[in-house]
């Protein structure tokens, strides 16, 4: 019998799954539960669970899977040292999973078992792997599965031959790309990106070329999987051809299932293969390595960012270029403690409404004006009772500058109010004999991050999770205020 244990974060979805095989069938403890940033303080929990309800220990083991790429980097580099780790402790190897197969191997064996599929029908329909990458892109590749006598997948491949090969496309590219099927056997789209890019893959656009997206749920987290004890992982028994027998009710984990499976199919292989290590299939804990797909376009990757950022800097230099409304004409002014009462308000508005705490309290800001520190308000016009727009906080303290906070009423943000009090806070702080001036933002925060950038602003250090409610890094970003070469001003 051969036993393996087995995670995948490659997806927002958390798979693990002990697999146990023999001759005789298959036995699968499985479970799923929420990826990404939970990702990394349940998956020893989890696998600990997997071997506690099979009987087993991690000595029983004889390999450790986990889903290679591609997919989300995070959960990649989690897997990864994860199978590592164990591997590299019990002295056992590392069988590296294609998440593309995995997904395939997934859906395969949700639609043999859902919709009645037989086995050799399947193998002769076109499929297509789609997995949102983010940012308008799809990681994918046609895959072709190969069976035994039995109508059981022996592995994955690109149809014909060869691995699969994974490829990373933006959703029209990707479009454009698919194949023309026969009409009489249309192809089968697997994976989560019709679902999630629905507004730019049109199913009638697919129906053309001849594919459907498969309507499969793969990522189901069953509410009962969890409890306040812990993990309780679902026992399922496969036959030989790894069709479930006797299924409970309710949503399957599938892609533990197909992760439980497609490991076994990749350790049969690598006992068939001349060089397993050479090929990939079973490596020594020190070659597992994630697959990023982005690695050979990373410097790509950082002008796709680099545009992103650049767009939104041009829209805060239009703002801040604009001609100001003809009435009322915004007053910029020093604020003091009768302006408390506006200050905070504005501030609940601008943090509320990212779902942040306020940083200010009433005392830190009537702290900071006695200390003789700057606080800078907008008003949209000059009438009394004129509401406040926006204000901004800051110091000087001997040549350098600090811009504390800033804040603004969500009807009045990208309307020029934030740059405007920016640039006065600059001249201000320059006025007062400073030659620099820093600030921190929150790493998330990419329109402040554009509209620091656009007023001269440019990183220069990380303070790791400074930010907190919720907890967060923050970017330092610096400005010079001198004119001089090599500083913006």
């Amino acid at each position: 019998m051969t036993l393996i244990l087995a995670l995948d974060a490659s997806s927002d979805v958390l798979a693990v799954a002990l697999s146990a095989a023999d001759d005789h069938g298959h036995a699968v403890w499985a479970w799923q539960g929420p990826g990404a940033a939970q990702a990394s303080s349940q998956a020893l929990p989890a696998l600990q669970a997997l071997l506690h309800a099979a009987g087993r220990t991690l000595a029983d083991v004889d390999a450790i899977a986990f889903g290679q790429g591609p997919g989300a980097f995070t959960g990649l580099r989690l897997a990864c040292s994860v199978a590592q780790g164990l591997a590299f402790g019990l002295g056992k190897p590392v069988l590296p999973l294609s998440s593309l197969a995995l997904v395939a191997q997934a859906a395969w064996l949700a639609l043999t078992a859902t919709e009645s599929r037989q086995p050799e029908d399947l193998a002769r329909t076109p499929l297509q792997v789609a997995i949102d990458a983010r940012m308008d892109e799809i990681y994918g590749a046609r895959v072709q599965a190969v069976l035994d006598a039995q109508g059981r997948v022996t592995q994955w491949q690109h149809p014909g031959s060869g691995r699969i090969q994974p490829t990373l496309m933006s959703t029209t590219a990707w479009g454009d790309a698919l194949p023309q099927t026969d009409p009489d056997h249309p192809g089968l789209i697997l994976g989560n990106a019709p679902q999630r890019l629905a507004a730019q893959i049109v199913p009638a656009e697919l129906a053309q070329r001849g594919w459907h997206a498969a309507d499969l749920t793969l990522d189901a987290i069953r509410e009962a999987g969890s409890s306040a004890a812990g993990i309780v992982p679902l026992t399922l028994r496969l036959d030989t051809r790894d069709r479930l027998l006797d299924a409970p009710g309710g949503p399957l984990p599938w892609r533990a299932l197909g992760l439980a499976t497609l490991a076994q199919q990749q350790w049969r292989q690598a006992h068939n293969h001349a060089d397993a290590a050479a090929a990939g299939l079973l490596v020594p804990p020190e070659a597992a390595l994630p697959l990023y797909v982005r690695d050979q376009v990373a410097q790509t990757t950082a002008e796709r960012d680099a545009a992103r950022l650049a767009r939104q800097q041009d829209q805060a230099k239009a703002q801040m270029q604009a001609a100001p409304p003809a009435a009322p004409t915004p007053v910029l002014r020093a604020l003091t403690l009768n302006d408390l009462d506006a200050v905070l308000a504005v501030q609940q508005q601008a943090y509320s409404a990212r779902g942040w705490t306020p940083p200010w309290s009433r005392g830190q800001l009537a702290t900071s004006l006695a200390a003789g520190e700057t606080l800078l308000g907008e008003f949209a016009g000059d009438a009394k009772g004129a509401p406040l727009c926006g204000w901004l906080a800051g110091q000087v303290a001997a040549d350098s500058a600090e811009l504390q906070g800033l804040a603004v009423t969500p009807d009045a943000q990208r309307t020029g109010v934030a740059m405007r009090l920016v640039a006065a806070w600059k001249d201000a702080a320059r006025q007062r004999g400073a030659r620099e001036m820093f600030l921190e933002v929150r790493a998330s925060n990419d329109a402040a991050l554009a509209l620091y950038r656009a007023a001269g602003f440019t990183d220069c250090g990380l303070r790791k999770t400074y930010y907190s409610q919720p907890v967060e890094d923050a970017r330092v970003l610096r400005c010079g205020l001198t004119g001089s070469a090599g500083d913006a001003s």
